[in-house]
């Protein structure tokens, strides 16, 4: 039984979770495996026997940051091999001290997604932020790419590298969803990680294949965007690409093992308990 964890993952509490799945379906335009709830991904999870999860959610105002990363909290620490990572919002007005809470609870990184959240990757605004984050050590999984708006584009990722260097990133979807020859100019070869979570179901893989060449399989983990895609869904697409069997191996598991320092695990068990 190979090893898998699922990198990119949404946890909604279950009053909104059927509403949240909804918005993210009519915003892109992508079909919707799921409803968004917590148990219908741990059932996804424990079908396919996946061996790890990261899951996140955003808040889109200043006044949601601490209760959803308390949910995180409560979440992940109820479950083996489940891990979380922390929000933040550029009008939270104590930012530094939710911050070092985060990493307090043990959430692993954090999740921005600059279209919901109303700000540019490359705003100034934010700079504070990231300095802190720098600072706390926190990988940023950054959602890249949309067609609706600029504020996520790669290129504005590129100049936010240029800034910081050291930042440790993770740009979703293949750097850039819907923007991907962008990604390949800009952010392919960079030292950041993608994911390829909501992108091989849409994306040329000649192209995903130049992508992944470039990059290099050394920086690219595995997502499923849940609830866009259940673990078997985006399994069968991932194994459509050309790779060897070590290569996959790497996505699929070491990148993101090594990436969050997570202990290696029994392969023949189901370990998300």
């Amino acid at each position: 039984m190979r090893k898998v964890l699922d990198f990119h993952a949404h946890l909604f509490p279950d009053n909104i979770a059927e509403k949240a799945a909804k918005n993210l379906h009519e915003y892109y335009g992508l079909p919707l495996a799921s409803n968004g709830k917590f148990e219908d991904l741990l059932a996804s999870a424990r079908r396919q026997k996946i061996t790890a999860m990261v899951v996140h959610s955003t808040a889109t105002t200043a006044s949601q940051v601490e209760k959803v990363n308390s949910y995180v909290h409560e979440t992940v620490t109820k479950y083996k091999n489940i891990y979380g990572f922390g929000t933040i919002h550029y009008a939270y007005p104590d930012f530094e001290k939710e911050l070092e809470r985060i990493k307090s609870m043990g959430l692993r990184g954090i999740k921005l997604h600059p279209d919901f959240q109303n700000f540019d990757i490359d705003d100034p605004k934010m700079f504070p932020i990231y300095e802190k984050i720098i600072d706390l050590d926190l990988p940023i999984l950054f959602h890249v790419g949309d067609e609706n708006t600029t504020a996520s584009k790669p290129h504005r990722l590129a100049n936010l590298m240029d800034r910081y260097p050291k930042m440790r990133v993770i740009a979703a979807h293949f750097g850039g969803y819907s923007d991907w020859e962008e990604s390949y100019e800009v952010l392919a070869g960079r030292d950041l990680y993608m994911d390829t979570s909501s992108s091989l179901s849409n994306i040329d893989y000649g192209l995903a294949m130049k992508i992944i060449e470039k990059h290099g399989v050394d920086k690219f983990l595995f997502g499923t965007d849940f609830p866009l895609m259940y673990h078997e869904q985006e399994l069968e697409l991932f194994d459509k690409l050309p790779l060897s069997d070590a290569d996959k191996e790497k996505i699929l598991w070491d990148n993101g093992a090594k990436l969050l320092g997570i202990e290696d695990p029994d392969a023949e068990k189901t370990n998300i308990e």
